[in-house]
């Protein structure tokens, strides 16, 4: 499933407000930056998911969960969220979420 940026703020809220609650002072601006690293990652592996299951296993609805996925990482990508100050990587993923 994916999280709109409303939704994913107020989980941010939520981690660090609990985090206080539990005496663990939290960055929420570091959290944010460390969140769209791990949405790559785990979109990527969801990604590779997807096509082994559809090709190993022959479950081929599982190809239909490709096109929603790449266009969560297109949005993503397109809301700025996947500068990491990484050249190669980021120019992989733009060619990636172009098409």
């Amino acid at each position: 499933s994916h999280l709109d940026d409303a939704g994913r703020e107020h989980l941010i809220a939520v981690y660090v407000r609990s985090s206080a609650d539990a005496g663990v002072e939290t960055n929420a601006e570091a959290l944010r930056q460390a969140l769209y690293p791990m949405v790559l990652v785990r979109r990527m592996q969801a990604l590779g998911a997807y096509v082994r299951i559809a090709t190993e296993l022959g479950k081929g609805t599982y190809l239909e969960k490709i096109s929603p996925a790449l266009a969560i990482l297109r949005a993503l990508h397109q809301q700025g969220h996947f500068t990491f100050g990484l050249p190669a990587l980021e120019g992989w993923l733009a060619d990636l979420v172009a098409g």
